[in-house]
């Protein structure tokens, strides 16, 4: 995204006029939720990375030290944010720029990611690129249409509207859509929402009664619930248009609407040259180089900002992303972020998922949630191929950029139910803002925290890097919106009141106990202000939910409870069934003489295997390391069936050799016996004691 451009895809509130009222009104009656909120500690989902924002110095100065601490400090009146995006100039002479804030993140415990939006201009070549202008008009397949053996159906859900098409024959069905006015004569954008579980499908396309396309392709989009769209251009003239959609002997897709807008060719659009594929791959590593020398390691580099919304910078398109991605990402030295598309178009990550070469190279899928719906914030296909690697939102304002819109009330609520829905409904193992410092940020320009950034910090102040997510009732009465996490002991739960009455929930704890809850509530005339504690009777604790309100409630979970920090799973331990390669048992620094950890003995090619993993079922598994760290972190490549799945997983200080802590991480195992090995890689390794798998 560019500073001084505003996108307009997300929702605007409607204005509404305020008129004295004269009469007295009542207070509004608190009610009861519809049902319990039911937190289950030993059903753990993703791990969180962290939440943050964006800093370019370039575009809107950078944060001063003050506002530094503001950012990334976690004290009183500070966002505790853990996650710190920086762009990557295409003029290396301004790379010195991120410099002070970056090293100021990572001191107060924050990781580092670079984006770039240009290559250096060398490597760029201008190309002729035809898009789709504006936001065009949506027409609903089930409204105003000719149905020819085809039928209106519901029984899939993400569909908008009242429903969507389904043909009914293989062959000459069809759904015409009757009534398209076209303003101007010209070429049309024509974005077609489907869903097709597997295969391709083939449709011929009819304007006006005249064929103008044949066969063209409909790609799988995972199931029936799982809505993808298909671009296609076509000639209209000024008038009213029909077009017709026609099978041609395939299953075809469901059909749910399809979107018209202009169709602009740019003359002047800006792409990598493909002969500078390799050169810009050194280029990435030479600002990792160049930072790591200034005191910064970063976590991470993307390959691209938003290649599918690229009017003000580089455009790349699917292929081109995968053909870097299989061929030159493998040599970028950091973990690799892809593909960061403006909208989540899963068009644009699809691919690298499809391709293990590509996937191999690629670590973090970074995604864009600008206009995207909730419920297409879910993507089952990286669940079903992205095991080991990690799912990040990178970038968006909700829901608007409307100036001086930071401290409007109940606006700024939609942050915290935005967030909700990005960890809940999306997976996401990160959540970055644009801008920290704007009119429309979690920080104004004079350096304040912000109404949406007080409903950001409900979240990074608290759900710190490393917790995982357990499943709690997401949504228990309308308008009431719960999400939980737990790490360092602690079961973190966040509650959304988006009603304009207070509620009375009751919160329970299912495999975990807490004595007392402490509480901090955002409103209208609050900010994270401290409750009262609460005390837990037999698991549970019944809270009120102020009205338009977010509330943060932190539990100590009982020091006895083992369930709660070792999962439902099976424990491996690292001394057993192991083969060691320059790593030793030991029992230096156990409780006592009868724990065992091992030890790495050289900080590269270091390793443990654990040679007997069983799993009744494939797919994608929590591994929770048990481990010990006196200082600093250390890095490990993990490798599945002898094969790397994640590289540099980052172990944390834990405080001391006998202080143990634990990381999760999502790994992909096969059906039946499967190896896990950790391996160092210049760092040494933490003394690991032992993994807990379980089903994520």
């Amino acid at each position: 995204m560019k500073s001084h451009v505003k996108k307009s895809i997300c929702s605007l509130l409607a204005l509404a006029t305020a008129l004295p009222i004269m009469l007295t009104v009542p207070a509004p009656v608190q009610v009861s939720a519809a049902s319990d909120v039911t937190v289950d500690l030993s059903a753990e989902k993703q791990v969180i990375r962290g939440f943050g924002g964006m800093n370019h110095s370039g575009w809107a100065g950078d944060l001063t030290p003050a506002q530094r601490e503001t950012a990334f400090g976690n004290g009183n009146n500070q966002l505790g944010l853990t996650v710190l995006r920086i762009p990557i100039d295409e003029n290396k002479n301004n790379w010195k720029r991120e410099v002070a804030t970056a090293k100021k993140a990572i001191e107060n415990g924050a990781i580092v990611f670079a984006t770039p939006w240009n290559p250096p201009s060398d490597m760029v070549e201008t190309f002729t690129l035809g898009t789709n202008s504006g936001t065009g008009t949506t027409y609903e397949a089930e409204t105003g249409t000719t149905l020819t053996n085809a039928k209106e159906e519901r029984t899939n859900s993400g569909y908008t509207g009242t429903g969507y098409v389904k043909f009914q024959n293989t062959t000459n069905s069809a759904v015409q859509f009757n009534t398209i006015p076209i303003g101007s004569t010209g070429t049309k954008n024509v974005k077609i929402r489907y869903a097709l579980p597997n295969g391709t499908s083939k449709l011929d396309v009819y304007v006006n009664g005249a064929k103008t396309q044949s066969n063209v392709p409909f790609e799988a989009t995972g199931s029936w619930s799982t809505w993808g769209e298909k671009s296609i251009q076509v000639s209209m003239a000024n008038g009213t248009s029909t077009l017709k959609l026609v099978t041609t002997g395939t299953e075809a897709p469901i059909i749910d609407n399809i979107n018209i807008t202009a169709y602009v060719e740019s003359q002047t659009a800006k792409r990598l040259r493909y002969d500078k594929y390799d050169a810009y791959a050194k280029y990435l590593n030479e600002f990792d180089s160049f930072m790591k020398s200034n005191g910064v390691n970063l976590y991470a580099i993307s390959v691209q900002n938003e290649p599918d919304y690229a009017h003000d910078w580089t455009w790349w398109s699917a292929d081109e992303i995968l053909r870097f991605m299989k061929e030159n990402a493998g040599s970028i030295n950091n973990r690799v972020m892809a593909p960061e598309s403006f909208s989540y178009v899963k068009a644009m990550s699809d691919k690298i998922l499809n391709d293990p070469q590509a996937l191999a190279n690629m670590d973090i899928l970074g995604a864009h949630t600008y206009g995207t719906r909730f419920s297409d914030f879910s993507y089952p296909l990286f669940k079903q191929k992205g095991a080991g690697k990690e799912l990040w939102m990178t970038e968006v304002y909700y829901p608007n950029s409307e100036a001086n819109s930071a401290d409007r009330w109940p606006e700024a609520l939609d942050v915290s139910y935005h967030i909700h829905n990005a960890m809940v409904e999306g997976d996401f193992q990160a959540y970055v803002w644009w801008y920290i410092r704007r009119q429309y940020s979690p920080m104004n320009e004079d350096g304040t925290i912000s109404k949406r950034g007080y409903n950001m910090a409900h979240f990074s102040k608290f759900v710190r890097p490393g917790y995982v997510r357990v499943d709690a009732t997401k949504n228990p009465a309308a308008n009431i919106y719960t999400s939980a996490y737990k790490g360092d002991n602690k079961v973190v739960i966040v509650a959304i009141n988006k009603s304009a009455s207070p509620v009375s929930q009751n919160f329970t704890l299912k495999n975990g106990t807490a004595s007392t809850v402490s509480s901090w509530v955002t409103d209208r005339t609050r900010n994270l202000a401290a409750g009262p504690k609460i005390n837990v009777a037999g698991s549970s604790f019944t809270a009120q939910l102020p009205a338009q309100s977010v509330t943060t409630f932190v539990a100590e979970l009982g020091k006895n409870n083992n369930i709660v920090n070792t999962n439902v799973g099976t424990t491996y331990e690292a001394e057993k069934d192991t083969t060691l390669v320059n790593s030793v048992v030991e029992s230096t620094y156990s409780e006592n003489n009868n724990i065992q950890f091992v030890n790495f003995n050289t900080i590269s090619d270091a390793s443990i295997q654990w040679n007997s993993i069983n799993c009744a079922f494939a797919g994608s598994k929590n591994v929770k390391f048990r481990y010990a760290l006196d200082k600093g972190t250390r890095y490990l490549d993990v490798y599945v069936n002898g094969a790397k799945v994640m590289s540099d997983a980052p172990f944390e200080a834990t405080g001391s050799w006998g202080t143990w802590g634990e990381t999760t991480v999502q790994l992909p195992f096969k059906s039946e016996v499967n190896t896990l090995k950790v391996v160092t890689t210049g760092t040494e390794g933490p003394n690991i004691d032992k993994i807990t798998v379980s089903p994520q």
